[in-house]
């Protein structure tokens, strides 16, 4: 009797701890993934990123900014959230849905330079995406002289 007891009780403890080890992996999992989440432009001087540390940088392509280096498959542009901008550098094929004026999340890190060196582009797929913490800031959205593609009226 006292033998059946006690493995009962070793099922339940190792159950328990089963449970346990499942709900510990998932909150890590969760916290893991809210940590990636966009950079904005002007969020990196404020999380402290260092040079050369992987992330995601999220905004919209300014205007005017997009050009091709001599190679031909280095592409040159600035991405911006309406209060800073920074300069990023792809070499690679683009999406076949960059442009600019939209949003754009890129992958990488930044060079000595305070270039983003991106690894990775993604444009966004339709104009009323916005990917989460790319909502432009600043002054210039507010006055609106610079605005977010999903607040641009657009007609085929």
């Amino acid at each position: 009797m006292s033998r059946m007891v006690h493995k009962k009780r070793r099922r339940l403890i190792f159950g328990l701890l089963s449970v346990t080890a499942l709900i510990l992996a998932g909150f890590m999992l969760l916290v893991s993934v809210d940590a990636d989440l966009y950079v904005q432009p002007s969020d990196i001087k404020n999380k402290n990123i260092q040079i050369g540390e992987d992330f995601r940088l999220g905004g919209m392509v300014e205007a005017g900014s997009h050009s091709k280096a001599a190679d031909g498959l280095t592409h040159l542009f600035r991405v911006t959230d309406c209060a800073e901008n920074i300069s990023v550098s792809f070499k690679g094929m683009m999406p076949s849905l960059f442009r600019e004026g939209q949003g754009v999340i890129a992958e990488g890190k930044l060079d000595e330079n305070k270039v983003f060196i991106a690894s990775r582009v993604l444009a966004k797929h339709d104009e009323n995406y916005e990917a989460k913490g790319t909502k432009p800031k600043g002054d210039a959205f507010k006055d609106g002289t610079c605005k977010h593609p999903s607040d641009t009226a657009y007609s085929y």
